[in-house]
């Protein structure tokens, strides 16, 4: 009679694949797409989206620009919790991201800075930015 071990050594069950394996996969299809959107954006933005806004009235309501550029997705409909488990295509559009420079990337995410877009287009199209704790506004123009 065959021994316990030999007979779990014929009938082993294949494992599947590692967590590892699976993320790796799953980060190099995500960067393909960054790799794919993100130059668009910095095309439409340049450095930092608010640079269209009036020096001064940058200055005064939402400070000057700082840092390096930072990519940023549009937070109402594409923040990172929103989505998770998406897949990329749908997780990294040019309709929902805009290049920001560091300090208004914070302002941004700290909701100090609100941003609205205004039509169907998303970021694409004319954005409302606000800083309510100083009561500015500025509307882009198509």
């Amino acid at each position: 009679m065959a021994s316990s071990a030999d007979y779990y050594q014929r009938c082993a069950i294949p494992k599947g694949t590692t967590r590892k394996t699976q993320k790796g996969r799953e980060d190099r299809a995500e960067g393909e797409v960054v790799k794919m959107v993100r130059p668009q954006v910095v095309a439409r933005d340049g450095h930092c989206r608010l640079l269209v806004v009036p020096e001064q009235f940058r200055a005064d309501m939402f400070d000057d620009c700082s840092g390096p550029s930072e990519w940023s997705h549009y937070n109402d409909t594409h923040r990172r919790s929103k989505t998770v488990g998406q897949p990329p295509e749908q997780r990294h559009c040019v309709e929902h991201s805009m290049m920001l420079c560091r300090r208004h990337s914070q302002l941004y995410d700290q909701n100090r800075i609100r941003i609205k877009e205004l039509t169907e287009r998303g970021c694409n199209g004319p954005l409302r930015i606000s800083r309510p704790e100083r009561g500015g506004v500025f509307e882009e123009t198509e």
